[in-house]
């Protein structure tokens, strides 16, 4: 993947509750998340729900995923809290 610039940065509080994000811009492609704490689940979408099968976070390990522009993040945690960084991505 070639070098990409962070164009904006949503940081979503995470608990025992699936809870979305704002929606990203509408010319977003790519978001690279991190979360602050091991266990965080996410999910995609238009008005997604994370459960604790939907992918996993490990802490401080950066993942980027490809998205549609316009989705949400949702994302949940097993016990305690934490947070997670989602990074909006542009060429």
């Amino acid at each position: 993947m070639s070098r990409m610039r962070v164009t904006n940065t949503i940081v979503r509080s995470v608990t025992g509750t699936s809870a979305q994000s704002t929606a990203t811009d509408a010319n977003t492609e790519y978001v690279r998340i991190v979360s602050d704490t091991d266990g965080v689940h996410i999910a995609f979408g238009a008005s997604p729900t994370a459960t604790t099968s939907t992918t996993i976070l490990g802490a401080y390990d950066p993942e980027v995923f490809k998205i549609d522009g316009g989705m949400k993040v949702a994302a949940i945690l097993a016990s305690g809290t934490g947070n997670i960084y989602i990074d909006e991505l542009s060429e």
